[in-house]
This record gives structure tokens, C-alpha cells and sequence, in this order.
């Protein structure tokens, strides 16, 4: 995970020393920097304009009729459980299975 509090501080250490060198003191003033900014600004216009309502990134979620025409009660009558109540000894293999042991049948 980035630590966004060491980038900015990282930046703020790279800014100063290079602000701190003769050549780049002046860098950003002076008429013709002030000239080549104004003539950028034209040239782009509304490039420093945020707009008043952002959108979101994400499509906006669009709702979908819901159909259900299918008799689904079957489903509720046959669960899973049920079918294994009547059968142990398969209830027994599956938990075996699944703990990884080997068990052997006895005959009686």
C-alpha cells in the first residue's frame, strides 16, 4: 500500500532543492513566462474550469423488470439435507472425505 503522506513529502524535499538552484530561482516569473502562460490559457480555454455537477465513474445503474413466471415451489420441497438423513453411512463417507481419513467397513 503507497503511503501518500511520504510521496508528498517526498515531492515537497524534490521541489525545494530544485527551487534552491540559481537557475530555476526565476523560472515561473518574468514577462515572458507570464506571456507564454496567457497564450497557453487561450489556446486551451476551459482546461482549468471544473465543472459544477462531476459524474460518477461508474454507468449509472439501469433497472431491469423482474419476470418471474416459473413455479419455483418444487425446489423448496426436496432440499439436500433431507435426501442425507435417510442415508448415515453416506453422511459418514462425505465427512471422511473431506477430512482426508480412511475409514474400514466392519462386517457384522
Amino acid at each position: 500500500m503507497i503511503n501518500l503522506n511520504a510521496v508528498k513529502q517526498a515531492k515537497l524535499k524534490v521541489k525545494k532543492k530544485w527551487l534552491s538552484k540559481q537557475e530555476n530561482q526565476n523560472y515561473f516569473s518574468g514577462l515572458e513566462n507570464v506571456e507564454r502562460v496567457q497564450e497557453w490559457r487561450r489556446q486551451n480555454p476551459g482546461y482549468s474550469k471544473r465543472s459544477i455537477k462531476a459524474l460518477a465513474l461508474q454507468d449509472s445503474l439501469k433497472l431491469q423488470p423482474v419476470d418471474n413466471t416459473k413455479d419455483n415451489s418444487q425446489f423448496a420441497n426436496n432440499a439436500l439435507q433431507d435426501l442425507l438423513n435417510d442415508q448415515p453411512s453416506v453422511i459418514i463417507g462425505l465427512i471422511f472425505n473431506f477430512i482426508g481419513l480412511r475409514y474400514k467397513m466392519t462386517e457384522q
